[in-house]
């Protein structure tokens, strides 16, 4: 009896990455970063999460460029609550970030921190502010003629859409707002506002802090700027001011000069 000639596998002549979209699929991937984003979210569930998130990162700027040992170095963050226009804003004369760092951080567990002694380097902690929210502006100076800035927008009003009405925002080119980035030759600012539908808190007037003492009790008992100090740790000396305003007008600033916090061991 003849045999019949083998049959050519012609799905394996060619090896190829079972991880790269085709065109065909981008429906699919969409779908894949609306459930990875979703899942992100659902890891905050506190009304302080998104102070924690934009002091840790300040905090862990000024500090990794503190240790790069310049002594003429004053680490210094600067932090406005701003009740009328609802936005909280977080600006650091820490390292910054690299153009490539800048393009590539606001995407799911995408992080440069490295080690024990970085508050936060899972990866998700932008991505949160981004599409937890409808507004975010970022700002990163890493010299005189490297400058960065740019806001992502509608990123939560986009990940509720099931319709798939709303298209993914994209980062656009937008001048900082915060008045310290300005003035600082190196360094990160963050401006997070607080509109549209589906983000928590809906109002900065809902930890009914007015005055620019009680917010930072609030943010030193519920953030990163409270810490506790084991086994003679020396955290660096940082400047930290906190400026709330209502109706366009400012009601007063705390400064505290203390020692920045870190990881409990």
């Amino acid at each position: 009896m003849q045999e019949a000639p083998a049959e050519k596998n012609t799905l394996l002549a060619e090896p190829w990455d079972p991880l790269q979209a085709g065109t065909d699929e981008m429906e699919f991937v969409l779908a894949a970063q609306k459930r990875e984003i979703r899942n992100i979210l659902k890891s905050y569930t506190g009304y302080f999460d998104l102070f924690s998130e934009m002091i840790q990162n300040a905090l862990d700027a000024v500090e990794k460029r503190a240790a790069e040992g310049d002594l003429s170095y004053k680490p210094a963050i600067w932090i406005t609550i701003d009740l009328a226009d609802e936005s909280v804003s977080v600006t650091d004369n820490g390292c910054a970030m690299s153009p490539a760092q800048f393009k590539g951080f606001l995407k799911p567990n995408f992080s440069f921190k490295q080690g024990d002694s970085t508050r936060g380097s899972k990866g998700v902690g932008a991505t949160y502010l981004a599409y937890g929210f409808n507004h975010l502006e970022i700002a990163t100076r890493s010299g005189p003629d490297s400058t960065s800035s740019g806001v992502i927008e509608f990123g939560r009003a986009w990940l509720d859409d099931n319709a798939n009405v709303i298209s993914r925002p994209k980062v656009r080119t937008f001048e900082p707002s915060h008045a310290p980035f300005k003035q600082i030759e190196r360094g990160t600012s963050f401006t997070l506002k607080l509109n549209g539908e589906g983000i928590r808190p809906k109002s900065l007037h809902y930890f009914g802090a007015k005055s620019a003492e009680q917010w930072m009790c609030l943010l030193r008992a519920h953030t990163p700027l409270g810490g506790i100090y084991l086994c003679g740790d020396l955290p660096h000396q940082i400047q930290i001011s906190v400026r709330p305003a209502k109706a366009g007008m400012i009601s007063g600033s705390k400064s505290h000069r203390g020692k920045s916090p870190s990881p409990v061991a």
